[in-house]
């Protein structure tokens, strides 16, 4: 029994096409106004105590039409955790200790028009 190799162009274009539209759903979520993107950590609070190892980063993006801001990137001490397109981001193997969270609005090509928000945060 073998896999009918023509029918596998037409998977991978449906899975490309169904990750497309996930994406621009998540995309769209997010406000959209005429300035500046913008964004603010909601949680963790600053000088919040958390206990366990994985930190959720719950997040407001406003994407803006001026800058193309229209995800977010995301680091934990300098580490680049990658990118997301709605929160929450999902943190795992968070050691004790004061950690900060740096969220960095990001255009289509992954650079950065600028807003960014950070917080610091205890993990026990």
């Amino acid at each position: 029994m073998g896999t009918d190799l023509k029918s596998v162009p037409i998977a991978i274009s449906v899975a490309l096409l169904l990750l497309a539209g996930f994406l621009g759903a998540c995309t769209e979520s997010a406000p959209q106004v005429e300035g500046p993107s913008s964004v603010v950590i909601t949680e963790p609070q600053p000088g919040q105590r958390l206990q366990g190892d994985v930190v959720y980063v719950y997040y407001q993006l406003t994407r803006g039409r001026a800058d193309g801001g229209n995800h977010v990137h995301v680091w934990l001490d300098g580490e680049n955790y990658g990118f997301s397109f709605g929160p929450p981001k999902k943190l795992p193997g968070v050691g004790p200790g004061e950690h900060t969270i740096l969220v960095r609005v990001a255009k289509e090509d992954h650079k950065f028009p600028g807003p960014e928000a950070s917080v610091t945060f205890r993990v026990e």
